[in-house]
């Protein structure tokens, strides 16, 4: 009673794997992680510098085209003029105004 309906190595299925096909695999899978693993924790793009002397031009551009009212820029002008006086955006635009005069 011995025959082939109870044998697991008579399928072809069960054949094992040639030890290139494990290697390229291997090295596949090794290659992508690295990838992966790079591009997440790798070095991070610089962004972009904003010196002292080009925030006094922006302020004086803005100055120049608002006339010194801090009302009459939008929203997003006002957010940055306020973070780079620390809260002070309408005092700065005003003072720069009236250096330019």
């Amino acid at each position: 009673m011995a025959g082939k309906s109870g044998s697991a190595s008579s399928s072809p299925l069960a054949a094992p794997l040639p030890p290139q096909v494990v290697v390229v695999a291997a090295l596949l899978v090794i290659t992508v992680i690295g990838w992966v693993a790079y591009h997440a924790f790798g070095p991070m793009a610089q962004p972009p510098t904003f010196t002292v002397s080009d925030q006094k031009a922006w302020v004086a551009d803005l100055a120049r085209k608002s006339g010194g009212d801090f009302s009459r820029l939008g929203p997003a002008e006002q957010k940055r003029l306020d973070a780079i006086s620390l809260g002070n955006g309408a005092r700065m635009l005003r003072s720069a105004y009236e250096r330019r005069k």
